[in-house]
């Protein structure tokens, strides 16, 4: 997420648009891990 520049040109090439900038809501998140605690396994 942090090539803004690579992002701005594939969505203007598929848009067909001109983007000024890109701006991220919210920057990516870890999760906590403790391996002592039962948890789930997320595939994305």
């Amino acid at each position: 997420m942090l090539k803004k520049y690579i992002y701005k040109a594939v969505l203007e090439r598929l848009l067909d648009i001109s983007i000024k900038d890109i701006v991220y809501i919210q920057e990516k998140k870890t999760l906590g891990v403790c391996f002592e605690a039962k948890s789930v396994h997320l595939d994305m």
